[in-house]
């Protein structure tokens, strides 16, 4: 048992980094190649900041574990807003733009009833998983028409936001090998975070649907809770809640809808009130938002008290 958790612990570090080494490369790879940082911004790292929980939902997947493939999501779109905004504005309060609020939060609240609605039959096949996808690519495409229609000073920050991943001072071949080493080192890291959180489950007794929801969940978060923590305490607060915002939608939308297009996912209805939970923890934004368009030290406490508390209802149910 003790060398299984070594080996989970290991997993997510490995996550972790997969997911720096793509999203560095691709971002700078396409910056080299003349693409526009908002683009960069709202697609290669959007997806790359995603890629843990891809690999780990398509892994799981791919071995017929679809309670943790979809636990997975669910959980780790709760661990962002409980967990990641928490402890983030913790650091410091955390602001939010207007148009965050008016138009990207309604869409993360949408997204998971639309899948929800497609688990209603017990599975997420090829169609709903093309549609879920289709969803990413009009959201990407709203996203950058409304930032495009805006002062040019917006168009300009958001590409601030990424620019530690546009300095392409290095050659082609280089961002290629850390694409390569990236994507590598998440599906290496994927297998054994899928292995050893089977492993922990069925040795204890828990349900694997439990185990995605928590601690899978948790360790594919890692990338958000480091990106959103760092930009706190650099007193970026806007990033930190972009950042969760846009996460979560990737989430429902790529995550999920790639991998129903690569297998179809069974679904068991008792994952109702884990939906509800999510829809919860989206919705419970928009009026910590509409104070003074922030989250409070105090706000995020309270936020890490939910999340924790959610946990161990599960744990009880479990």
């Amino acid at each position: 048992m003790v060398f299984t958790i070594f080996q989970l612990i290991g997993g997510f570090f490995l996550l972790y980094l997969g997911a720096e080494w793509l999203v560095h490369g691709a971002s700078r790879l396409a910056k080299s190649l003349g693409v526009k940082p908002l683009v960069i911004g709202l697609t290669v790292v959007a997806f790359g900041t995603s890629a843990p929980e891809l690999l780990v939902s398509v892994t799981a997947a791919l071995k017929k574990e679809s309670a943790i493939a979809l636990g997975n999501v669910i959980g780790s779109n709760i661990a962002n807003i409980g967990l990641v905004l928490g402890i983030s504005a913790l650091f410091w309060p955390l602001k939010c733009s207007v148009t965050t609020v008016k138009r990207e939060i309604p869409i993360m609240i949408l997204s998971p009833v639309i899948l929800y609605l497609f688990t209603i039959n017990g599975k997420v096949g090829l169609s709903e998983g093309l549609i879920l996808f289709i969803c990413l690519c009009l959201f990407i495409g709203y996203n950058y028409f409304f930032i495009r229609r805006e002062p040019p000073q917006v168009a300009t920050e958001v590409s601030k936001i990424y620019g530690t991943f546009f300095n392409n001072g290095n050659t082609k071949l280089k961002w290629c090998g850390l694409i390569i080493l990236g994507l590598g080192t998440l599906l290496v890291s994927a297998h054994f975070v899928i292995h050893s959180a089977v492993t922990i489950a069925e040795s204890i007794g828990i349900s694997h649907k439990f185990i995605g929801l928590t601690l899978v969940a948790v360790g594919t978060s890692l990338p958000e809770l480091i990106t959103s923590a760092v930009a706190a305490l650099r007193k970026e607060p806007d990033i930190s809640v972009g950042n969760v915002v846009g996460s979560n939608i990737f989430n429902i939308f790529s995550v999920i809808g790639i991998t129903a297009m690569i297998t179809p996912l069974t679904v068991n209805q008792g994952f109702l009130l884990e939906f509800i939970g999510v829809t919860f923890f989206s919705v419970l934004l928009i009026p910590l938002m509409l104070t003074e368009n922030r989250i409070s030290r105090l706000e995020g406490f309270w936020l890490v008290v939910l999340y924790f508390g959610y946990m161990a209802w599960l744990g009880i149910r479990s």
